[in-house]
């Protein structure tokens, strides 16, 4: 939780149009906004915190929202997906309704040996970066900002 408030909170001191969520086997707006502490946000973000990882959720929130993003950035823990449909069929879903350039960073900070991941290898527009670094903030900007030539995983 620490690590999204710090994510959430750098993308709303930065960016004029964000969308901060949050999932589980279900999707919660989360009250995170550019004036709060790292503290804050981690709580907030703490608060809807519970079990299942379904990351299709994010997709489905916004295709019914019709919130057209440019990406989604999603930060998870081992867990890959627990839902009906794979995070990447939601994602097409989405793009063909709302944004067809629309990309999807999935950023795994405990990934397991079998974890079968979010992002489809074969999806040019979506990326799967195992861990943390300091880093993190200039290569998401350059995906977002389409310097990031492909998709794919990431280490």
């Amino acid at each position: 939780c620490e690590f999204a408030a710090v994510l959430a909170l750098q993308v709303a001191k930065k960016e004029k149009n964000y969308f901060i969520g949050g999932f589980s086997t279900i999707f919660h707006p989360l009250a995170v906004n550019a004036n709060m502490s790292i503290r804050e946000a981690a709580d907030a973000i703490n608060e809807r915190n519970s079990c299942g990882t379904d990351a299709a959720q994010a997709y489905e929130y916004a295709l019914a929202n019709k919130i057209v993003a440019d990406a989604f950035i999603m930060i998870t823990d081992e867990q890959s997906w627990a839902g009906s449909q794979h995070p990447s069929q939601a994602l097409d879903k989405y793009r063909k309704a709302l944004n067809p350039d629309a990309k999807a960073i999935y950023i795994t900070l405990a990934p397991k040996r079998d974890d079968v991941g979010l992002a489809d290898p074969n999806d040019d527009k979506a990326w799967t970066i195992v861990g943390f670094d300091a880093n993190i903030f200039r290569i998401l900007q350059e995906i977002v900002e389409g310097k990031a030539v492909d998709g794919g995983e990431e280490e």
